[in-house]
């Protein structure tokens, strides 16, 4: 049976994404953009998924050394680990629903609007947010360099994300969030069996 924080993150989702429903200017950016999709912003998007992915994938290892020993409590980790299907599959999805209706829906789209910063101002604010809401991986982990793993790359993520949410909408952003991140995750749980744990 699940303890009731394994719902958490699904219930915060669900909840996060019905109130954006009642806001009429980020309602609209759920599917909205993806109405006048160009082969062009298609492709970019692609590019980008790829880069970010691969640049992950090639950068993240070496910066963490062996500080990514310290990482396989982390609960995607576990679930990799443990064939937690509902973790994998629920929970770390929802988890982007709810990061992404947060920071690019209410906070990204909704400081483009209220605040004279401007579409690109709205975006690079809206990802220091969400590079600093990274911070809470300190208490987890106590490790500067895990730490500053998640807030560089939240904050590259959040301007991608923040740019295809006016371009492509929420959904486009929740998918590259979600596989860029699982691809990230699952390659640093394989390379975790290279460092070997100090006696």
């Amino acid at each position: 049976m699940k303890s009731i924080k394994s719902f958490t993150t699904p219930i915060f989702a669900f909840i996060l994404v019905i109130v954006t429903l009642f806001f009429p200017s980020i309602s609209a950016f759920w599917v909205g953009p993806l109405l006048s999709v160009t082969i062009e912003i298609v492709l970019v998007f692609l590019g980008v998924f790829i880069l970010l992915t691969t640049i992950g994938i090639l950068l993240i290892p070496k910066y963490l050394g062996a500080s990514i020993l310290k990482m396989e409590t982390h609960v995607i980790f576990q679930a990799f680990e443990t064939r937690d299907r509902f973790t994998l599959l629920c929970v770390f999805p929802l988890t982007m629903v709810f990061e992404e209706a947060l920071f690019r829906g209410f906070i990204a789209i909704g400081l483009s609007y209220i605040v004279s910063l401007g579409q690109w101002g709205a975006i690079f604010l809206s990802s220091a947010i969400f590079s600093t809401y990274h911070l809470h991986t300190w208490p987890t982990f106590k490790d500067i360099r895990i730490t500053t793993c998640f807030m560089v790359f939240s904050f590259a993520l959040g301007i991608a994300c923040g740019y295809f949410v006016f371009t492509l909408g929420i959904i486009a952003v929740i998918l590259l969030h979600w596989f860029s991140v699982f691809l990230i995750y699952y390659d640093l749980r394989t390379k975790m069996k290279h460092f070997q744990r100090p006696s």
